[in-house]
């Protein structure tokens, strides 16, 4: 109960206060910038995915010669 009697004071006192957040409200440039990161990586993981089968398919060829 404390922190609501605080908040009326302040008021009472003129000082504003920031809004209050709740779990869910998330800053859509962060949503953002975390989703360009991800599809960074994703990328990367599939360049080295297919350069290494490309390698693993060039050592079984060259084997096979």
């Amino acid at each position: 109960m404390l922190p609501t009697i605080a908040s009326s004071s302040r008021l009472a006192a003129g000082v504003a206060l920031p809004p209050a957040q709740l779990p869910g409200d998330v800053d859509p440039v962060l949503v953002g910038i975390i989703a360009v990161l991800l599809i960074i990586v994703f990328m990367f993981f599939l360049l080295v995915r297919r350069t290494l089968k490309s390698f693993t398919q060039g050592m079984r060829e060259g084997r096979k010669r």
